[in-house]
């Protein structure tokens, strides 16, 4: 659980051990907003009915059943060609069962057959190795820029209902959270970013390329057009969008003393 919903979903069974009643529809909204989108745990958290529930979430202009979608990343689902699925912990034996199924089919072949058909297995193992490698510091990058991106979107929901909130605290405490969660989710995204563009994949030889061929045609998908989609600067935009937070949480911060001033 992200501390954003943990701290949101805590919130609400804090109002629920204190029977707050005009906190509740906001708090429930807020939990939702943070990931729990669970329905049953709602009503636990917040010690109501789950009609009760579903009608907080709608107060708060949420249809619930329009839950958050995750993003859409590469396919990784296992690879197989001729027994090969580029795990580093099993290429080996995968090696060796793949020549000992050669040899058993051509048991007559020659010296120069044995050398060509070791080669071309070579070039299995090492091409669905380092395919499998790069799909996956590819998927992880384009979850981590999914997530960056929520995470940021999340710290303007959150000060857009500082406006309304009824219960002004908890939502600007939500709000603070959610400017935390987006400064270690830009830092995420920049890690993996940097790690994704790490040794692109570049078949080096025509094998490679044939076998890179067999990946795709078995409905594998195609790396150029993920690592061309990857920031080739990561570094320079994490800066960029943590200097545009900072500076807007600066801003926020003035205006919220200003607001607890006249409340005071």
């Amino acid at each position: 659980m992200s501390r954003t919903r943990e701290a949101a979903t805590e919130a609400l069974r804090e109002w629920a051990a204190n029977f707050r009643t005009a906190r509740r529809d906001l708090l429930i909204a807020l939990a939702w907003q943070a990931g729990e989108t669970s329905i049953p745990v709602l009503a636990e958290a917040a010690r109501v009915s789950r009609p009760t529930v579903y009608a907080a979430l709608r107060s708060q202009g949420i249809e619930p059943g329009h839950r958050p979608k995750g993003p859409v990343v590469l396919d990784i689902g296992p690879l197989d060609i001729e027994g090969f699925t580029g795990r580093d912990e099993t290429a080996e034996a995968e090696f060796d069962r793949a020549l000992a199924r050669w040899k058993a089919s051509f048991p007559r072949a020659a010296a120069a057959e044995f050398y060509d058909e070791g080669t071309r297995l070579v070039a299995l193992m090492d091409t669905t190795a380092r395919y499998v490698d790069v799909r996956g510091r590819l998927a992880r990058e384009q979850v981590a820029r999914a997530e960056r991106d929520r995470l940021l979107r999340l710290v303007d929901r959150r000060w857009a209902m500082l406006s309304t909130a009824p219960a002004w605290h908890a939502a600007h405490h939500a709000y603070v959270v959610a400017v935390e969660d987006a400064r270690a989710g830009v830092e995420g995204w920049r890690e993996s970013a940097d790690t994704a563009l790490l040794r692109p994949f570049r078949p080096r030889t025509p094998l490679h390329e044939a076998v890179y061929g067999r990946i795709k045609a078995a409905g594998h998908p195609a790396l150029e057009t993920a690592t061309a989609d990857v920031d080739r600067a990561p570094a320079r935009t994490a800066a960029r969008l943590l200097a545009d937070l900072v500076r807007a949480h600066e801003r926020r911060k003035r205006l919220a003393a200003e607001t607890l001033v006249l409340q005071g």
